[in-house]
């Protein structure tokens, strides 16, 4: 029986993102995040240079107007730079459980942000869905005790959420953008190594030299792993099936949970699981419902 190759290039990039959670919180122990960030978002863009390089598409560069640019640069901006600053710090303040949870909450905001910026139809289903995924962040913050609200991670878990709010922005914009998605994801990453190292020399400082195999081996990951090939990859998956395709993205989560689980330890309680549940069978309700593909 022969397998789809568009189903391959998926189970690749949910492989590679299903250990974000745990490269995050192990580059975290040697790196501030800014630093780390600057460096991952620089092999990301030079991964996908060479990528466009290859697939001949460097000379759409001299069709974009200034416009253009700016546009690419915003979008970067919010859906790669403001995104990764969010989660990435989330991840020390928060739970992994807390922070991987809530930022699925992504594809929910896509919905909205869909229902406000393009004027999609608000149906039934869709507000149902929305209400299900938040109900499961109430969950997976609370652990299924309400009076835990008082000892709540107000930081991290606002972190986690608003990094949601900006993929979801981002999803929500990429909808009406024509570029070529490598070489747009290209420029992303170099728009946001740029801001990076600048926000590291202004805010911070370079990060001390490590010979660590372990970090070096999760920044490469990071990068050029998770960062590059999962872009690339999922690029060409949703070349497939889409809506089956991208709905197979929120098996991530669930990855991450456990990979957490095995490599740090971490309990995956009843009430976590089940909040993170709520909030994948929401956005899978949500990507249904507006038959749009839920991306990573």
């Amino acid at each position: 029986m022969k397998i789809n190759k568009h189903y391959i290039y998926a189970c690749v990039a949910i492989l590679l993102w299903g250990f974000s959670s745990l490269s995050i919180l192990i580059i975290n122990e040697y790196w501030e995040g800014i630093q780390s960030l600057a460096f991952t978002f620089l092999l990301a863009a030079v991964f996908l240079f060479f990528v466009t390089l290859k697939r001949g598409r460097l000379n759409e560069l001299k069709t974009y107007t200034g416009h253009d640019f700016a546009v690419i640069f915003g979008m970067g901006f919010i859906g790669v730079f403001l995104y990764n600053v969010l989660n990435t710090y989330s991840y020390m303040f928060a739970t992994g459980t807390e922070a991987l949870a809530i930022n699925y909450l992504w594809p929910i905001w896509t919905v909205v942000f869909s229902m406000i910026i393009l004027k999609e139809k608000i149906t039934t289903r869709k507000v149902l869905a929305v209400a299900l995924s938040f109900t499961g962040m109430l969950l997976v913050v609370t652990r299924g005790d309400l009076d835990a609200l008082r000892n709540a991670n107000v930081y991290g878990v606002s972190q986690a959420f608003l990094c949601s709010v900006c993929y979801g922005l981002f999803s929500a914009v990429s909808k009406k953008a024509r570029y070529d998605k490598i070489t747009a994801s290209m420029l992303y990453f170099a728009a946001s190594a740029l801001i990076a190292i600048i926000c590291m020399f202004v805010f911070s400082s370079p990060p001390p030299f490590t010979a660590d195999g372990v970090f070096w081996s999760m920044m490469l990951l990071r990068g050029v792993g998770q960062f590059g090939v999962g872009y690339a990859v999922w690029t060409l998956a949703i070349m497939g099936d889409t809506v089956k395709i991208s709905n197979m993205v929120l098996v991530t989560p669930f990855i991450q949970l456990l990979t957490l689980a095995a490599f740090t330890g971490e309990p995956i309680g009843f009430a976590p699981f089940a909040g993170l549940a709520c909030i994948v069978f929401g956005a899978l309700a949500a990507g249904l419902a507006s038959g749009d593909a839920a991306r990573a």
